[in-house]
């Protein structure tokens, strides 16, 4: 089941799996999530396919965390899916995760990809890059710092500061530059804006087949996403790719990931399902259908994704890059990248 919960807490349903669960002792995991829900069916199906479990995926629109911490004392909820390691960090500061100690998951899933003390894991990887309809100066060999060079001024997209997606990729720019330098590179990204940041990665992208800006930056798994969709699939065919590196680095790479809440009714039906996400099978949903890079060794990319080459990501810690979350807010507000 697929459900979404409004601020209030009314529950608007969004559409059934096919079948129920095959045992009548067969576990039920619910999943708490901020990434969009039609993302998450395919791994889903595939997991109650196999093991019987029922799973049934909460949306809140409130946000996970405000609504698990509202809610801690009645609520139930399983595993939390997510989009990004700020989100991931930001619940085990909180205290909302519990640790994991599966010989699956840390044979699966390499450490770089895991927290240190087993409270989350990645599920896949993305890499935050560059669009354009045209060649642009310097395509080959661009960098994350040209992004603030005064030669693209008033020509690149881009979503809000503070979404996630951003808050991981300003802050690995803070993770190489240092607080003063990442400022000045914050701030050079603002002037360079072809308007005020507004919607989704998509809607970067396709302002760049609209002619509102040149240069759109949003992740790497929307536009095989976006050629699926029947609607948006003419201006995707559109788009060249770049990926971008830090001079002294790769390519800024974020996950989507996974965690066992305190919350659990159900553990072992839990961490079964996370264990299923690091598997070989259901690695490859992530990357044929999603679009996404795998994180588990010896599963490789698609041929849609190897023809953008071999992605190399940048080595800065994702627990780095999440704890220069507070620096990247306070920056943003600071400067009204917003305004």
């Amino acid at each position: 089941m697929f459900r979404v919960l409004a601020p209030m807490g009314r529950l608007l349903l969004l559409g059934l799996l096919i079948g129920s669960a095959t045992s009548a002792n067969a576990g039920k995991v619910i999943v708490y999530t901020d990434r969009e829900l039609a993302l998450l069916q395919p791994i889903v199906q595939s997991f109650r396919e196999q093991t019987g479990h029922e799973v049934e995926v909460v949306f809140p629109r409130a946000g996970v965390q405000e609504t698990l911490d509202k809610n801690f004392d009645s609520i139930t909820a399983d595993v939390y899916i997510t989009a990004s390691i700020n989100n991931l960090v930001s619940m085990q500061k909180a205290g909302m995760l519990e640790p994991v100690y599966s010989d699956v998951l840390t044979q699966n899933i390499a450490p770089e990809y895991r927290s240190p003390e087993n409270e989350w894991f990645a599920t896949a990887r993305r890499a935050r890059i560059v669009y354009t309809r045209g060649l642009i100066p310097g395509a080959a060999e661009l960098t994350y710092e040209d992004l603030a060079d005064p030669q693209f001024r008033g020509q690149i997209c881009i979503r809000s500061g503070t979404h996630s997606y951003n808050q991981g990729l300003f802050g690995a720019v803070m993770g190489h530059l240092g607080p003063e330098k990442g400022a000045e590179w914050l701030t050079g990204l603002k002037a360079n804006l072809a308007r005020k940041p507004t919607g989704n990665d998509r809607a970067q992208m396709k302002a760049v087949t609209d002619g509102i800006c040149k240069i759109a930056i949003a992740n790497s798994y929307y536009l095989p996403l976006a050629k699926q969709h029947l609607r948006q699939r003419g201006w995707a065919e559109k788009l060249r790719v770049i990926f971008p590196k830090f001079r002294d680095g790769g390519t800024h790479t974020n996950i989507s990931g996974m965690a066992l809440l305190v919350t659990s009714g159900d553990v072992a039906a839990a961490v079964e399902f996370m264990e299923f996400q690091s598997t070989p099978e259901a690695q490859m949903i992530y990357v044929n259908q999603i679009g996404e890079y795998p994180v588990t060794a010896g599963v490789a990319s698609n041929e849609k994704l190897a023809e953008w080459g071999e992605l190399e990501s940048d080595t800065l810690a994702l627990n780095e890059i999440a704890g220069n979350s507070a620096w990247a807010k306070e920056t943003v507000a600071e400067i009204g990248f917003n305004d």
